[in-house]
Protein backbone atom coordinates (compact mmCIF):
# COMPACT_ATOMS: atom_id res chain seq x y z
CA UNK A 1 0.00 0.00 0.00
CA UNK A 2 1.14 3.54 -0.41
CA UNK A 3 0.76 6.59 1.16
CA UNK A 4 -0.96 8.31 -1.37
CA UNK A 5 -3.63 5.52 -0.61
CA UNK A 6 -3.64 6.01 3.12
CA UNK A 7 -4.00 9.49 3.72
CA UNK A 8 -4.97 11.59 0.39
CA UNK A 9 -8.85 11.65 1.38
CA UNK A 10 -8.06 14.43 3.65
CA UNK A 11 -7.04 16.83 1.46
CA UNK A 12 -9.87 17.17 -1.01
CA UNK A 13 -12.61 20.01 -1.25
CA UNK A 14 -16.23 19.25 -1.02
CA UNK A 15 -17.15 16.54 -3.64
CA UNK A 16 -14.78 14.29 -1.11
CA UNK A 17 -16.63 15.06 2.06
CA UNK A 18 -20.17 13.21 0.43
CA UNK A 19 -17.93 10.12 0.21
CA UNK A 20 -15.70 9.81 3.86
CA UNK A 21 -17.24 8.09 5.94
CA UNK A 22 -16.94 9.97 9.09
CA UNK A 23 -14.76 12.90 9.75
CA UNK A 24 -10.97 11.69 9.08
CA UNK A 25 -9.22 15.31 10.00
CA UNK A 26 -10.14 18.28 11.53
CA UNK A 27 -13.12 19.46 9.72
CA UNK A 28 -13.40 16.84 7.95
CA UNK A 29 -11.70 17.97 4.57
CA UNK A 30 -9.47 20.32 3.22
CA UNK A 31 -12.51 23.02 3.64
CA UNK A 32 -12.45 23.12 7.07
CA UNK A 33 -16.04 22.84 6.70
CA UNK A 34 -17.40 20.21 9.34
CA UNK A 35 -19.34 18.48 6.46
CA UNK A 36 -19.65 14.87 6.51
CA UNK A 37 -21.96 12.20 4.98
CA UNK A 38 -25.19 10.83 6.06
CA UNK A 39 -27.44 10.00 6.70
CA UNK A 40 -28.69 10.16 10.42
CA UNK A 41 -31.57 9.12 11.98
CA UNK A 42 -34.51 11.48 12.27
CA UNK A 43 -34.68 11.68 15.76
CA UNK A 44 -31.64 10.26 17.55
CA UNK A 45 -31.36 9.10 20.83
CA UNK A 46 -28.84 9.30 23.76
CA UNK A 47 -27.38 5.28 23.74
CA UNK A 48 -24.38 5.80 26.14
CA UNK A 49 -22.58 8.48 27.55
CA UNK A 50 -19.01 8.42 29.56
CA UNK A 51 -15.94 10.79 30.96
CA UNK A 52 -12.78 9.75 30.28
CA UNK A 53 -11.43 9.11 34.11
CA UNK A 54 -9.01 11.98 35.52
CA UNK A 55 -10.19 14.29 32.75
CA UNK A 56 -9.23 18.24 33.70
CA UNK A 57 -12.35 19.96 34.04
CA UNK A 58 -10.68 22.44 31.36
CA UNK A 59 -8.94 20.15 29.16
CA UNK A 60 -10.72 19.75 25.53
CA UNK A 61 -10.86 16.61 23.73
CA UNK A 62 -10.50 16.17 19.85
CA UNK A 63 -11.36 13.25 18.18
CA UNK A 64 -11.68 12.00 14.46
CA UNK A 65 -13.68 9.14 12.80
CA UNK A 66 -13.23 6.48 10.60
CA UNK A 67 -16.16 3.89 10.16
CA UNK A 68 -16.41 2.46 13.73
CA UNK A 69 -13.40 3.97 15.18
CA UNK A 70 -12.83 7.69 16.93
CA UNK A 71 -9.68 8.62 17.67
CA UNK A 72 -9.00 11.46 19.97
CA UNK A 73 -6.15 13.53 21.64
CA UNK A 74 -6.36 15.67 24.47
CA UNK A 75 -5.10 19.14 25.07
CA UNK A 76 -2.67 20.79 27.98
CA UNK A 77 -4.28 20.34 31.72
CA UNK A 78 -5.65 16.63 31.00
CA UNK A 79 -2.55 14.54 31.91
CA UNK A 80 -1.77 16.03 35.47
CA UNK A 81 -2.95 12.76 37.62
CA UNK A 82 -0.20 10.73 38.21
CA UNK A 83 -1.98 7.67 37.99
CA UNK A 84 -4.27 6.08 35.58
CA UNK A 85 -7.30 4.68 36.81
CA UNK A 86 -10.78 2.47 36.34
CA UNK A 87 -10.53 1.54 32.85
CA UNK A 88 -7.43 2.39 31.88
CA UNK A 89 -5.66 0.67 34.31
CA UNK A 90 -5.87 -2.33 31.93
CA UNK A 91 -3.39 -0.42 29.83
CA UNK A 92 -1.24 1.87 31.23
CA UNK A 93 1.29 1.63 34.46
CA UNK A 94 0.23 3.01 37.60
CA UNK A 95 2.64 6.24 37.98
CA UNK A 96 3.02 6.93 34.50
CA UNK A 97 2.10 9.68 32.62
CA UNK A 98 -1.26 9.72 31.95
CA UNK A 99 -2.69 9.13 28.47
CA UNK A 100 -3.02 11.87 25.78
CA UNK A 101 -4.36 9.55 23.26
CA UNK A 102 -7.45 7.44 23.20
CA UNK A 103 -9.21 5.38 20.60
CA UNK A 104 -12.61 3.84 20.56
CA UNK A 105 -15.27 2.01 19.24
CA UNK A 106 -18.45 2.97 18.30
CA UNK A 107 -20.13 1.55 21.89
CA UNK A 108 -17.50 3.50 23.62
CA UNK A 109 -15.26 0.81 24.38
CA UNK A 110 -11.58 1.90 25.13
CA UNK A 111 -9.62 -0.03 22.09
CA UNK A 112 -6.20 1.55 23.63
CA UNK A 113 -4.55 4.96 24.53
CA UNK A 114 -0.89 6.13 24.79
CA UNK A 115 0.97 9.05 26.04
CA UNK A 116 3.60 8.74 23.43
CA UNK A 117 2.94 12.94 22.66
CA UNK A 118 2.17 15.17 24.83
CA UNK A 119 -1.13 17.23 25.17
CA UNK A 120 -2.24 18.92 21.76
CA UNK A 121 -5.42 20.95 20.77
CA UNK A 122 -4.50 19.51 16.85
CA UNK A 123 -6.33 16.49 15.99
CA UNK A 124 -5.40 13.10 14.64
CA UNK A 125 -5.62 12.21 11.26
CA UNK A 126 -7.27 8.68 10.28
CA UNK A 127 -7.01 6.34 7.23
CA UNK A 128 -9.09 3.53 5.64
CA UNK A 129 -6.44 1.17 7.48
CA UNK A 130 -6.81 1.95 10.84
CA UNK A 131 -3.91 3.85 11.31
CA UNK A 132 -3.51 7.45 12.69
CA UNK A 133 -1.33 10.25 12.41
CA UNK A 134 -1.29 12.93 14.64
CA UNK A 135 1.55 15.63 16.09
CA UNK A 136 1.93 17.93 19.39
CA UNK A 137 4.44 20.40 17.79
CA UNK A 138 7.14 18.87 18.30
CA UNK A 139 6.88 15.35 16.61
CA UNK A 140 4.94 13.64 13.60
CA UNK A 141 3.68 10.03 14.46
CA UNK A 142 2.11 7.17 12.90
CA UNK A 143 0.53 4.71 15.38
CA UNK A 144 -1.00 1.26 13.75
CA UNK A 145 -4.35 0.15 14.76
CA UNK A 146 -3.75 -1.01 18.02
CA UNK A 147 -2.37 2.57 18.63
CA UNK A 148 1.73 1.29 18.93
CA UNK A 149 4.25 3.23 16.57
CA UNK A 150 4.58 2.22 13.06
CA UNK A 151 7.63 4.22 12.42
CA UNK A 152 9.97 5.99 14.83
CA UNK A 153 9.23 9.72 15.68
CA UNK A 154 10.31 12.53 13.38
CA UNK A 155 11.31 15.59 15.15
CA UNK A 156 10.09 18.57 13.59
CA UNK A 157 13.04 21.38 13.79
CA UNK A 158 12.04 23.96 14.73
CA UNK A 159 9.64 22.57 17.42
CA UNK A 160 6.41 24.15 17.27
CA UNK A 161 5.35 23.24 20.11
CA UNK A 162 2.55 24.24 21.86
CA UNK A 163 0.48 23.47 18.66
CA UNK A 164 -2.66 25.33 18.43
CA UNK A 165 -3.57 24.46 15.04
CA UNK A 166 -3.91 20.80 13.12
CA UNK A 167 -1.98 19.83 10.25
CA UNK A 168 -3.71 20.06 7.05
CA UNK A 169 -2.61 17.70 3.90
CA UNK A 170 -2.32 18.71 0.60
CA UNK A 171 -3.37 17.14 -2.65
CA UNK A 172 0.45 16.07 -2.97
CA UNK A 173 0.66 14.24 0.47
CA UNK A 174 2.48 17.00 1.98
CA UNK A 175 1.24 17.74 5.76
CA UNK A 176 1.30 21.65 6.28
CA UNK A 177 2.00 22.89 9.59
CA UNK A 178 0.18 26.36 10.49
CA UNK A 179 1.75 27.53 14.22
CA UNK A 180 2.21 30.42 17.09
CA UNK A 181 5.72 30.34 16.88
CA UNK A 182 6.17 32.40 13.65
CA UNK A 183 6.68 29.25 11.61
CA UNK A 184 4.88 27.42 8.89
CA UNK A 185 6.41 23.66 8.10
CA UNK A 186 5.26 20.93 5.68
CA UNK A 187 6.57 17.33 6.48
CA UNK A 188 6.03 14.43 3.95
CA UNK A 189 3.55 11.27 5.69
CA UNK A 190 6.45 9.40 6.60
CA UNK A 191 7.90 12.31 8.77
CA UNK A 192 10.45 13.42 6.24
CA UNK A 193 10.91 17.42 6.46
CA UNK A 194 9.48 18.79 2.82
CA UNK A 195 9.98 22.74 3.68
CA UNK A 196 10.04 25.38 6.25
CA UNK A 197 10.16 29.30 6.34
CA UNK A 198 9.36 31.79 8.76
CA UNK A 199 6.54 34.57 8.10
CA UNK A 200 8.61 37.30 9.29
CA UNK A 201 10.14 36.62 6.05
CA UNK A 202 7.20 37.24 4.11
CA UNK A 203 5.80 40.76 5.65
CA UNK A 204 9.21 43.33 5.95
CA UNK A 205 7.16 45.90 8.22
CA UNK A 206 5.63 43.33 10.87
CA UNK A 207 8.32 44.49 13.44
CA UNK A 208 7.75 41.38 15.40
CA UNK A 209 6.66 37.69 15.37
CA UNK A 210 3.76 37.22 12.63
CA UNK A 211 1.70 34.04 14.21
CA UNK A 212 -0.77 31.70 11.86
CA UNK A 213 -4.61 32.48 13.59
CA UNK A 214 -5.95 29.01 12.24
CA UNK A 215 -5.16 26.11 10.53
CA UNK A 216 -4.53 25.70 6.79
CA UNK A 217 -7.53 25.16 4.67
CA UNK A 218 -6.61 23.51 1.33
CA UNK A 219 -7.39 23.63 -2.80
CA UNK A 220 -5.17 20.50 -4.48
CA UNK A 221 -1.52 22.09 -3.49
CA UNK A 222 -2.36 25.71 -2.43
CA UNK A 223 -3.34 26.38 1.04
CA UNK A 224 -4.77 29.67 2.88
CA UNK A 225 -4.17 31.22 6.35
CA UNK A 226 -4.84 34.25 8.63
CA UNK A 227 -1.72 35.57 10.05
CA UNK A 228 -1.43 37.92 13.09
CA UNK A 229 1.71 40.38 13.30
CA UNK A 230 1.54 40.21 17.02
CA UNK A 231 3.51 43.85 17.93
CA UNK A 232 1.14 45.45 15.17
CA UNK A 233 -2.33 44.00 15.99
CA UNK A 234 -2.34 43.86 11.65
CA UNK A 235 -3.78 40.60 9.97
CA UNK A 236 -2.82 38.86 6.70
CA UNK A 237 -4.44 36.42 4.61
CA UNK A 238 -1.31 33.74 2.98
CA UNK A 239 -1.85 31.56 -0.10
CA UNK A 240 1.18 29.58 -0.48
CA UNK A 241 2.02 26.69 -3.14
CA UNK A 242 3.12 23.51 -2.20
CA UNK A 243 5.09 21.30 -4.61
CA UNK A 244 6.48 18.13 -4.42
CA UNK A 245 10.02 19.01 -6.04
CA UNK A 246 13.91 19.82 -5.87
CA UNK A 247 13.17 23.49 -5.50
CA UNK A 248 10.53 26.11 -4.62
CA UNK A 249 8.97 23.79 -2.35
CA UNK A 250 7.29 26.26 -0.63
CA UNK A 251 6.66 29.39 -2.33
CA UNK A 252 4.11 32.71 -1.56
CA UNK A 253 1.34 33.15 -3.68
CA UNK A 254 0.67 36.11 -2.57
CA UNK A 255 -0.14 37.95 0.56
CA UNK A 256 -3.26 40.00 1.24
CA UNK A 257 -3.72 42.47 4.48
CA UNK A 258 -6.97 42.23 5.58
CA UNK A 259 -9.02 43.11 8.67
CA UNK A 260 -8.39 41.23 11.42
CA UNK A 261 -10.94 38.83 13.44
CA UNK A 262 -11.90 39.94 16.73
CA UNK A 263 -9.15 39.07 19.03
CA UNK A 264 -10.00 41.02 22.07
CA UNK A 265 -11.10 40.03 25.40
CA UNK A 266 -14.43 37.66 24.35
CA UNK A 267 -11.42 35.68 22.49
CA UNK A 268 -9.62 32.77 24.82
CA UNK A 269 -5.91 33.00 24.74
CA UNK A 270 -3.50 30.91 25.82
CA UNK A 271 0.01 32.64 27.02
CA UNK A 272 3.09 31.51 26.13
CA UNK A 273 5.87 33.54 27.80
CA UNK A 274 9.31 32.95 26.00
CA UNK A 275 12.85 34.01 27.04
CA UNK A 276 16.06 34.02 25.71
CA UNK A 277 17.65 30.67 26.06
CA UNK A 278 15.34 29.32 27.63
CA UNK A 279 13.29 25.94 26.52
CA UNK A 280 10.36 27.22 25.35
CA UNK A 281 8.43 23.77 27.31
CA UNK A 282 9.74 24.63 30.42
CA UNK A 283 7.27 26.60 31.75
CA UNK A 284 4.53 24.88 30.32
CA UNK A 285 5.48 21.28 30.60
CA UNK A 286 7.09 21.66 33.79
CA UNK A 287 4.21 20.13 36.01
CA UNK A 288 3.46 17.86 32.83
CA UNK A 289 6.72 16.25 32.11
CA UNK A 290 6.92 12.72 33.33
CA UNK A 291 9.92 10.59 33.24
CA UNK A 292 9.42 8.24 30.56
CA UNK A 293 8.21 10.71 28.21
CA UNK A 294 10.55 11.51 24.57
CA UNK A 295 13.26 14.00 25.17
CA UNK A 296 12.41 17.68 23.73
CA UNK A 297 14.06 19.57 21.42
CA UNK A 298 15.46 22.77 22.34
CA UNK A 299 13.79 25.88 20.89
CA UNK A 300 14.71 29.60 21.50
CA UNK A 301 13.69 33.13 20.85
CA UNK A 302 13.63 36.70 22.27
CA UNK A 303 9.73 37.24 21.84
CA UNK A 304 7.45 37.67 24.44
CA UNK A 305 3.50 37.43 23.10
CA UNK A 306 0.38 36.14 23.85
CA UNK A 307 -1.18 33.77 21.14
CA UNK A 308 -4.68 33.36 20.40
CA UNK A 309 -6.62 30.07 19.94
CA UNK A 310 -7.65 29.22 16.34
CA UNK A 311 -10.44 31.36 14.51
CA UNK A 312 -13.06 30.19 12.53
CA UNK A 313 -11.74 29.80 8.69
CA UNK A 314 -13.53 27.98 5.92
CA UNK A 315 -12.69 27.33 2.14
CA UNK A 316 -16.12 27.72 0.66
CA UNK A 317 -14.88 26.33 -2.75
CA UNK A 318 -11.12 26.19 -4.96
CA UNK A 319 -10.84 30.10 -4.90
CA UNK A 320 -13.10 31.55 -2.19
CA UNK A 321 -12.25 31.70 1.43
CA UNK A 322 -14.27 32.99 4.64
CA UNK A 323 -13.55 34.48 8.31
CA UNK A 324 -14.77 37.03 10.30
CA UNK A 325 -14.11 40.82 10.11
CA UNK A 326 -13.88 43.26 13.18
CA UNK A 327 -13.63 46.83 13.62
CA UNK A 328 -11.90 47.76 16.81
CA UNK A 329 -12.81 51.71 16.54
CA UNK A 330 -17.11 50.99 14.92
CA UNK A 331 -17.14 47.51 17.29
CA UNK A 332 -18.67 46.41 13.96
CA UNK A 333 -18.62 42.69 12.64
CA UNK A 334 -18.73 41.45 9.59
CA UNK A 335 -18.12 38.03 7.55
CA UNK A 336 -15.26 38.83 5.22
CA UNK A 337 -14.77 36.35 2.39
CA UNK A 338 -11.69 36.38 -0.10
CA UNK A 339 -11.25 35.75 -3.47
CA UNK A 340 -8.01 33.93 -4.90
CA UNK A 341 -7.29 35.37 -8.27
CA UNK A 342 -4.07 33.69 -8.87
CA UNK A 343 -1.44 35.44 -8.52
CA UNK A 344 -3.23 38.04 -6.18
CA UNK A 345 -6.05 37.64 -3.38
CA UNK A 346 -9.48 40.61 -3.44
CA UNK A 347 -11.89 41.02 -0.95
CA UNK A 348 -14.88 39.50 -2.44
CA UNK A 349 -17.19 40.89 0.11
CA UNK A 350 -18.07 42.09 3.33
CA UNK A 351 -21.38 41.07 5.44
CA UNK A 352 -21.89 42.98 8.45
CA UNK A 353 -22.67 40.61 11.39
CA UNK A 354 -24.92 40.89 14.57
CA UNK A 355 -22.02 40.07 16.79
CA UNK A 356 -18.64 37.78 16.48
CA UNK A 357 -18.65 34.94 14.27
CA UNK A 358 -18.57 31.41 16.90
CA UNK A 359 -18.47 29.15 14.17
CA UNK A 360 -18.68 27.92 10.21
CA UNK A 361 -20.21 24.95 8.57
CA UNK A 362 -20.51 24.25 4.90
CA UNK A 363 -24.40 22.82 4.19
CA UNK A 364 -24.24 19.45 1.89
CA UNK A 365 -25.41 20.32 -1.72
CA UNK A 366 -26.10 18.43 -5.27
CA UNK A 367 -24.80 19.36 -8.38
CA UNK A 368 -22.42 22.04 -9.51
CA UNK A 369 -23.92 25.03 -6.86
CA UNK A 370 -21.89 25.86 -4.05
CA UNK A 371 -22.39 24.87 -0.56
CA UNK A 372 -24.85 27.38 1.35
CA UNK A 373 -22.27 28.73 4.48
CA UNK A 374 -24.29 28.14 8.35
CA UNK A 375 -22.68 30.79 10.64
CA UNK A 376 -23.30 31.00 14.29
CA UNK A 377 -22.68 33.71 16.20
CA UNK A 378 -21.94 34.77 19.90
CA UNK A 379 -24.93 35.63 22.42
CA UNK A 380 -27.63 35.12 19.60
CA UNK A 381 -30.09 32.10 18.97
CA UNK A 382 -30.28 32.61 14.91
CA UNK A 383 -28.50 30.94 12.85
CA UNK A 384 -27.54 32.26 9.52
CA UNK A 385 -27.49 30.31 6.19
CA UNK A 386 -25.51 32.93 3.90
CA UNK A 387 -25.51 32.15 -0.05
CA UNK A 388 -21.58 33.39 -0.58
CA UNK A 389 -22.22 33.89 -4.20
CA UNK A 390 -24.73 36.82 -4.02
CA UNK A 391 -22.78 37.74 -0.95
CA UNK A 392 -26.12 38.01 1.30
CA UNK A 393 -28.15 36.50 3.99
CA UNK A 394 -30.60 33.84 2.26
CA UNK A 395 -32.21 32.52 4.92
CA UNK A 396 -31.80 32.97 9.42
CA UNK A 397 -33.36 30.36 11.29
CA UNK A 398 -34.13 31.22 15.23
CA UNK A 399 -33.83 29.12 18.19
CA UNK A 400 -36.66 31.21 19.85
CA UNK A 401 -40.20 30.12 20.63
CA UNK A 402 -39.99 26.82 18.58
CA UNK A 403 -41.96 23.92 19.07
CA UNK A 404 -39.34 22.44 21.29
CA UNK A 405 -38.67 25.72 23.22
CA UNK A 406 -41.59 27.54 23.61
CA UNK A 407 -41.18 31.21 25.08
CA UNK A 408 -37.88 30.19 25.43
CA UNK A 409 -34.40 30.40 23.06
CA UNK A 410 -32.00 27.75 22.56
CA UNK A 411 -28.05 29.53 22.34
CA UNK A 412 -25.57 27.54 20.48
CA UNK A 413 -22.63 26.67 22.74
CA UNK A 414 -19.69 29.28 22.43
CA UNK A 415 -16.49 28.09 19.91
CA UNK A 416 -18.22 25.07 19.25
CA UNK A 417 -18.32 23.88 15.75
CA UNK A 418 -21.02 23.25 13.78
CA UNK A 419 -21.79 20.46 11.77
CA UNK A 420 -23.80 19.42 8.30
CA UNK A 421 -25.14 16.05 7.04
CA UNK A 422 -28.51 14.45 5.47
CA UNK A 423 -30.99 12.73 7.74
CA UNK A 424 -32.64 9.29 6.31
CA UNK A 425 -35.57 10.36 5.69
CA UNK A 426 -34.85 11.67 1.71
CA UNK A 427 -31.88 12.79 2.25
CA UNK A 428 -33.34 16.07 4.29
CA UNK A 429 -29.53 18.15 4.36
CA UNK A 430 -29.57 19.07 8.49
CA UNK A 431 -27.24 21.29 10.56
CA UNK A 432 -26.43 19.76 14.10
CA UNK A 433 -24.84 21.95 16.38
CA UNK A 434 -24.50 22.22 20.07
CA UNK A 435 -26.82 24.63 22.41
CA UNK A 436 -26.91 25.77 26.16
CA UNK A 437 -30.09 25.45 28.36
CA UNK A 438 -32.62 27.93 27.13
CA UNK A 439 -32.61 31.08 28.86
CA UNK A 440 -35.09 34.00 28.96
CA UNK A 441 -36.96 35.91 26.79
CA UNK A 442 -36.00 40.23 26.05
CA UNK A 443 -38.84 41.46 25.22
CA UNK A 444 -39.78 42.45 22.15
CA UNK A 445 -37.11 40.57 20.69
CA UNK A 446 -36.33 37.19 19.85
CA UNK A 447 -32.66 37.13 21.77
CA UNK A 448 -31.73 35.51 24.96
CA UNK A 449 -31.65 37.87 28.09
CA UNK A 450 -27.66 39.01 28.80
CA UNK A 451 -25.85 39.66 32.03
CA UNK A 452 -27.46 37.17 33.91
CA UNK A 453 -24.90 33.68 34.10
CA UNK A 454 -27.04 30.56 33.73
CA UNK A 455 -26.33 28.72 36.67
CA UNK A 456 -27.48 25.40 36.14
CA UNK A 457 -26.70 24.69 32.63
CA UNK A 458 -27.51 21.70 29.87
CA UNK A 459 -26.28 21.08 26.93
CA UNK A 460 -28.42 19.57 24.48
CA UNK A 461 -27.28 18.06 20.61
CA UNK A 462 -29.58 20.07 18.40
CA UNK A 463 -30.97 19.31 15.02
CA UNK A 464 -32.02 22.05 12.43
CA UNK A 465 -33.63 20.91 9.47
CA UNK A 466 -32.74 22.92 6.35
CA UNK A 467 -35.50 22.42 3.95
CA UNK A 468 -38.26 24.16 6.70
CA UNK A 469 -35.40 26.27 8.53
CA UNK A 470 -36.81 25.03 11.91
CA UNK A 471 -35.83 22.96 14.81
CA UNK A 472 -36.38 19.03 13.98
CA UNK A 473 -35.20 17.79 17.60
CA UNK A 474 -33.08 18.33 20.49
CA UNK A 475 -31.49 15.74 22.78
CA UNK A 476 -30.11 16.27 25.93
CA UNK A 477 -26.17 15.53 26.58
CA UNK A 478 -25.36 16.15 30.58
CA UNK A 479 -26.10 18.94 32.94
CA UNK A 480 -23.30 20.61 35.14
CA UNK A 481 -22.85 24.00 37.48
CA UNK A 482 -21.97 25.40 33.96
CA UNK A 483 -22.53 25.17 29.99
CA UNK A 484 -19.05 23.26 28.70
CA UNK A 485 -18.01 24.17 25.07
CA UNK A 486 -18.34 20.84 22.95
CA UNK A 487 -14.93 19.81 20.73
CA UNK A 488 -17.08 19.05 17.84
CA UNK A 489 -19.75 16.49 16.33
CA UNK A 490 -18.51 13.37 15.21
CA UNK A 491 -20.42 10.79 13.00
CA UNK A 492 -19.94 6.82 13.31
CA UNK A 493 -20.82 4.29 11.61
CA UNK A 494 -21.76 0.85 12.69
CA UNK A 495 -21.11 -2.53 11.14
CA UNK A 496 -24.43 -2.94 10.16
CA UNK A 497 -24.51 0.32 8.70
CA UNK A 498 -26.50 2.50 11.17
CA UNK A 499 -24.77 5.85 12.26
CA UNK A 500 -23.85 7.30 15.58
CA UNK A 501 -23.19 10.58 16.23
CA UNK A 502 -20.68 11.57 19.05
CA UNK A 503 -20.48 14.60 21.14
CA UNK A 504 -16.98 15.19 22.67
CA UNK A 505 -16.94 17.81 25.02
CA UNK A 506 -14.72 19.88 27.72
CA UNK A 507 -13.75 17.87 30.25
CA UNK A 508 -13.39 14.23 28.49
CA UNK A 509 -16.98 13.91 28.40
CA UNK A 510 -18.35 11.36 25.40
CA UNK A 511 -22.15 11.04 24.59
CA UNK A 512 -23.34 8.93 21.71
CA UNK A 513 -27.06 9.37 19.79
CA UNK A 514 -28.26 7.29 16.96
Amino acid sequence: KTTAIKVCFCFALLSLASVAIGCPCYGCDGTLGFSFAGPIPDQPLLKWAKQISNFSAGATIQCSSRGSRLVCTTSPGSTTANTVENEFTSSSQAGAASPTMFAFDITGRLLWNNSLLLPTLAYPYLDIDGDSFVSDGRFLQTLGPAGRPLVPQEDIIPSLYALLHTPTLTEDDVFMFASTTGHIAGYLTDGTPHASLSLNTTWADANGPVIALSSMTVAATRVFFPALATQRGLCSLYAFDVTRALDRRLSLAWRLPISCPNLGVSEVESHVNVNENVNVQDKVQEQEQQPNSPSQPQHTTQTSYTTPLSVPFVQVNETVSCLGSYDNNTKAHALACYLDNGSTGSLLFSLPLDNQISAFALTPTTGSDDPLLAVSLLDNSNVLLINISLGRVSAKISLCNSALSPNTCLVPVPHSPLATTTSTTDSIPTLLLLTQTPTSLNSNSNTPSKGKENTNATLFLTGLNLNTLTLSWSRTMLSSTTATAASQIIPLLSPDGSRTLVVASVGGYLAAFG
